[in-house]
């Protein structure tokens, strides 16, 4: 296809909608503003530089619209950076910087108009690297979010059963990804002792049902400023997501709090794998969750706190690896390194329960430091 300068300008003015041709500026500038692609195959060529302050909106810096479903996204760009100003949840919704329309959720068995969101191919460069700084009270916020799951429910609660099944979704990450967050909690009020929902959750990576391959070099830096309460995670696998993870990943999540622990309290997590409803019944219609992980990885946590209210201790828990309902193997030489200082329930290098399946090559290693309080 064959585009004028002048018309070239005007689509880099204009709101970014991707269509199905490769998309360049003609001089050569990042794009500034969150692009949403809809065409099938389409081509992302350049460096993304977005601002942006949603309140309590849902937000993203690339969405891959249903629309463009049955082919192959390609995003070349080799730096994708955000700025989050102000994200305040709410914290059932998963905002992620690269990702895709899901399906409907349905909370009511009866009502079966549920559909399946983007269904393809994600594909993302050599040596990516995505960079976000984060604010809010309450947002739950993804580097990489693969929103791969329908899911609709017979009932609430213990004894629910979940009817969905995953999208036919694949992402592929290149060698040498990068991906780097930093979050900071402006909480100002206290939470209560039984709430789940006023903490910071930020995870480098979330597979929600579909499947992702990982190349060698994966480095994730998850860290979050919390003041009551924080979720901090390199990787989370859930809903019968397959992931796989080449040589030499690097992944550490850690957590620092400002104030005395309370309300739900603190999760610190390297990976973690799990079906979303801890009490469902296996699905073997579904499959399992699954996680392969190549040699030499290093998966470190760290988590910092004043300690918890002696009024109302709260939970606080990390884990460099935590899997549940999950296969998992390791190649040789994985080194595990968990620090816990001041307060906590408990530090773990691997937990591994509830119908797991764990394999680990030679030379594992696990390096578990409490100090403090």
């Amino acid at each position: 296809m064959l585009v004028n300068k002048r018309t070239k300008c005007r689509a880099i003015l204009a709101a970014a909608v991707l269509t199905g041709f490769s998309y360049a500026s003609v001089y050569g500038a990042d794009i500034t503003s969150p692009l949403s692609i809809t065409d099938k195959d389409a081509v992302v060529n350049e460096n993304i530089n977005v601002g942006i302050t949603p309140g309590n909106s849902a937000f993203h810096v690339v969405n891959i619209d249903k629309s463009a479903s049955g082919g192959t996204v390609r995003i070349n760009s080799q730096k994708i950076n955000a700025d989050i100003h102000n994200a305040t949840g709410p914290q059932l919704r998963i905002d992620g910087i690269i990702t895709n329309t899901g399906s409907v959720d349905k909370n009511s068995y009866r009502l079966t108009n549920a559909s399946i969101g983007y269904e393809g191919t994600v594909d993302l460069a050599d040596g990516l690297t995505i960079t976000v700084d984060g604010t809010g009270t309450c947002p739950k916020i993804a580097g990489i979010y693969e929103n791969g799951f329908e899911s609709l429910y017979r009932s609430f609660g213990r004894g629910s059963l979940n009817t969905g099944k995953p999208a036919n979704l694949t992402y592929n990450l290149g060698d040498n990804t990068t991906i780097m967050m930093h979050g900071q909690d402006i909480v100002t009020q206290e939470p209560d002792p039984f709430s789940q929902s006023v903490y910071y959750s930020q995870t480098g990576i979330i597979n929600d049902g579909g499947i992702m391959n990982a190349g060698d070099n994966l480095n994730i830096t998850s860290d979050v400023q919390g003041i009551y309460t924080l979720n901090a995670s390199g990787i989370n696998n859930t809903k019968y997501g397959q992931m796989h993870i080449g040589d030499n990943a690097v992944i550490k999540a850690s957590g620092t709090l400002a104030k005395l622990s309370s309300g739900y309290g603190a999760e610190v997590y390297g990976i973690i794998s799990r079906h979303n409803h801890a009490w469902e019944d296996e699905s073997t219609n579904k499959g399992r969750q699954l996680i392969t992980l190549g040699k030499n990885a290093e998966i470190t946590v760290d988590f910092n706190s004043q300690g918890t209210a002696a009024g109302s201790p709260a939970s606080i828990m990390e884990a460099a690896i935590y899997l549940s309902t999950t296969d998992f193997t390791a190649d040789n030489h994985l080194h595990l390194i968990t620090t816990q200082e001041n307060s906590g329930i408990g530090t773990y290098g691997l937990v591994a329960w509830n119908q797991c399946k764990a394999n680990i090559g030679d030379d594992f290693q696990v390096d578990v430091t409490t100090k403090g309080k």
